[in-house]
C-alpha cells in the first residue's frame, strides 16, 4: 500500500475516533479535528520515508491515546457532581494497594523559586 494511501487511511481514522471520543461535545470536536487537520497540512511537504513513517507512527499512537486515555465528565449541576463517561474502549485498571512498608523518597527541601515578574 502506498504511503499516500496510509496517510489518508489515518488521517480519516483519527478523525472518526474523535467523533466517537468527543461525540457530544461540539467545541472539543471541533478543536480536534481542526487540530488534526492543521497536523497533517504542516507536514504535507515531508518527502522522506523514514520521515513520513515516523509521523505516521505518530498518528496511530494518538489514536491509541485517545481511544484508550480520553474520558469525559458531564457535571450534574442538582447533585453537585460530575458523572464521567466511560467507552468501551476505555483503559480500565485495577486499582493498586499501596505498599504499607513501601520505601519513599525523602521530601525534597528546596523550596520553588518565584518566577520574574
Amino acid at each position: 500500500m502506498s504511503q499516500r494511501k496510509v496517510v489518508l487511511d489515518l488521517y480519516k481514522k483519527l478523525n472518526k475516533i474523535a467523533k466517537e471520543v468527543f461525540g457530544d461535545d461540539v467545541k472539543a470536536l471541533k478543536e480536534a479535528q481542526v487540530k488534526i487537520r492543521t497536523e497533517f497540512r504542516k507536514n504535507i511537504n515531508l518527502e522522506s520515508e523514514q520521515e513520513i513513517s515516523e509521523k505516521i507512527k505518530i498518528g496511530e499512537d494518538v489514536g491509541k491515546i485517545l481511544q484508550t486515555q480520553v474520558i469525559q465528565m458531564i457535571k450534574k449541576p442538582e447533585a453537585n457532581s460530575y458523572e464521567v463517561k466511560l467507552r468501551e474502549s476505555t483503559l480500565k485498571l485495577d486499582n493498586v494497594i499501596f505498599k504499607e512498608d513501601a520505601i519513599l523518597p525523602p521530601p525534597r527541601t528546596k523550596k520553588c523559586k518565584d518566577p520574574p515578574s
